[in-house]
């Protein structure tokens, strides 16, 4: 069988060695690592470059969680509780008694200011059912649309006398602003 990672057939030069964590056979060459791995052996044993790879990013990522853990331990200021008080020149500071008050006055203060965003919240609710039912007509859409754009309300709901007489079948050239345009845009087109 050839060496895993080179292919190189062995020989009496080339020896056959093992990966200790995967188990593969590989020539000297291939197993460039010696690591110690506590679940196999105390001594420092060959490793390929895959397995050398895995356990880097393992012991990274232990390192990363034990940092972790300790940026979780909670800051030493207030860590009297009971019969460990603060040192006396830090008593009036850290007095028990005001600290339970105060925490019970910003708990009512934190109920009430959600009690008032709900109410806030539910109100935009209602205004817009209030909308739904303001819903206008077509004919009145087509009204405010005129009135905005300055034409007749008979444009709006027909907006081919823009372009074309109903009556004649011809361009209406009587309206200045669309009457050179239009023709040209005819003339392209026919």
């Amino acid at each position: 069988m050839p060496c895993t990672s080179c292919m190189v057939d062995y020989s009496r030069s080339k020896k056959e060695f093992g990966c200790a964590k995967c188990k593969f056979s590989f020539c000297r060459k291939c197993l460039p690592y010696d690591v110690v791995i506590p679940s196999i052996s105390s001594q420092p044993v060959p490793v390929c470059s895959n397995c050398y790879s895995l356990l880097n990013q393992q012991q990274q990522q232990n390192v990363e969680s034990s940092k972790d853990k300790n940026r979780e331990m909670p800051s030493n200021i207030n860590c009297w509780d009971g019969e460990d008080l603060p040192p006396p020149s830090l008593r009036p500071l850290f007095s028990s008694n005001k600290t339970s008050k105060q925490n019970l006055k910003s708990n009512k203060n934190e109920w009430k200011e959600l009690e008032e965003r709900l109410e806030r919240l539910n109100e935009p609710i209602e205004s817009v059912k209030e909308e739904k039912k303001k819903i206008q007509g077509i004919g009145q859409l087509e009204e405010r649309l005129a009135a905005l754009r300055g034409v007749d309300v008979d444009i709006i709901r027909r907006p081919g006398l823009l372009i074309v007489n109903q009556d004649e079948g011809q361009p209406n050239v009587d309206d200045e602003r669309y009457g050179n345009e239009v023709l040209r845009l005819l003339n392209e087109v026919g």
